[in-house]
């Protein structure tokens, strides 16, 4: 009877129990839970995102940006060439504008097309984002709005485009060879991407010839281009190599200058040692067809070593119908020295203009790039200068000469 009394009881517990769970819980649902007091004023939100480009000007920090784009024609401009839909913007901060001597005063004073050519040179059209770019080996030819319609030979209908070769590179944002700003250091605006610079860019001003010429220590390169190039006159070549050097349409190239210093090394000092080692080749034979019915052009002995410093670029940048852009800066060089080294650029036609090559070996020490003549068994040397950006490519200049 005991044992029947507690296995009813057992039976009810069983019964009632779970509903007191539920009881439980629901209680537990509608108990107010017991928060903290606040403690100071709440932080009103601030939107700190950018929807359009332009909006990146009235952030601190930029107001001479401001100001010289608010004195110029560039929306206009930038209207006109579309460059609202998706631009890339290199946007000087304030201290990168002094430090170039554009304080408000210089620009308040400046006429608005200096002010649009400044403002232009910095924006690209197309939306180049960091996972572009540092996706890239080397550097990516970004085309500015900037153009100009009487260098080297362009025209209003063909005018020259001034370039931007941009790339990363030891944690940095590198613009025509150079440091531009520390990496990361941008603004994702929608339609657009704009970095911030440390620096306000200088477009080129100079052909490859015209820097030559203002500067007393290529002297003798100076003098062994325009006496190989009249040598050249007096017989059936074709040969000109102070043309390519004043540059010509849609082509850029990489020259490796050497100095006076590099001519003292073969024992030429003047002019006339120039001349002398010339004439141990003279006179030069007229074109004709390799062993591989390519036609190529004789040289001088001055010129079979100036050849591969960058001068055979008439091979593969001889016609303006092929424009082709062989200009490599400093960040190219270290990221790609095997895959540049002795590289072709423009394949060969037979019964025609031979492969063009770039006759240079390129290697890396201590994080900067050395150079010889390619397949030439001699130590290679550094660059004496780096990223002299010019309209027509780059110089680099060395210290040695490319001898077979």
């Amino acid at each position: 009877m005991n044992c029947m009394r507690y296995t009813i009881k057992a039976a009810a517990f069983a019964v009632w129990m779970p509903a007191l769970l539920v009881l439980l819980q629901l209680g537990a649902c509608t108990k107010k839970d017991i928060m903290p007091e606040a403690v100071g004023e709440p932080v009103p939100y601030k939107d700190t995102a950018i929807r359009t480009w332009k909006e990146m000007m009235d952030k601190p920090g930029y107001t001479l940006w401001k100001a010289a784009w608010n004195r110029s024609d560039m929306n206009t401009l930038a209207a006109a060439d579309k460059a609202g839909a998706f631009v890339t913007v290199f946007m000087p901060t304030d201290q990168a504008f002094t430090a170039a001597g554009w304080t408000l005063d210089v620009i308040n004073n400046a006429g608005k097309e200096t002010l649009d050519s400044l403002l232009s040179y910095h924006i690209a059209p197309g939306k180049y984002n960091p996972a572009n770019i540092a996706g890239i080996r080397g550097s990516v030819q970004l085309k500015t709005l900037l153009t100009n319609d009487v260098v080297m030979g362009h025209n209003s209908s063909q005018p020259y485009i001034y370039s931007l070769y941009t790339g990363y590179l030891n944690d940095s944002l590198v613009i025509n060879g150079v440091r531009a700003a520390k990496w990361g250091k941008g603004q994702d605006a929608g339609e657009g991407y704009v970095y911030t610079t440390d620096v306000v860019l200088q477009k080129p001003m100079q052909t490859m010839w015209e820097y030559i010429e203002s500067n007393p220590e290529f002297s003798l390169f100076k003098s062994a281009v325009e006496k190989s190039d009249f040598e050249y006159s007096m017989g059936w070549s074709g040969m000109n190599s102070q043309m390519y050097l004043m540059g010509m349409p849609g082509f850029e190239y990489t020259l490796f200058l050497p100095s006076n210093k590099a001519f003292a090394l073969l024992g030429i000092y003047t002019d006339e040692d120039v001349q002398n080692y010339i004439n141990r080749s003279l006179p030069v034979k007229d074109p004709d067809y390799d062993e591989n019915w390519f036609y190529v052009n004789p040289t001088t002995s001055m010129d079979s070593i100036l050849m591969a410093h960058g001068l055979d670029a008439y091979l593969y940048g001889g016609s303006i119908n092929y424009p082709v852009s062989a200009a490599y800066f400093s960040n190219d060089l270290v990221q790609n020295a095997a895959g540049l080294s002795g590289v072709e650029i423009r394949p060969g036609v037979q019964y025609s203009s031979a492969p063009g090559v770039i006759n240079v070996d390129f290697s890396v020490a201590n994080g900067q790039p050395q150079v010889k003549r390619h397949k030439a068994n001699h130590t290679p040397m550094p660059l004496a200068q780096s990223d002299i950006r010019v309209l027509n490519g780059v110089i680099h200049v060395v210290d040695g000469l490319f001898i077979p």
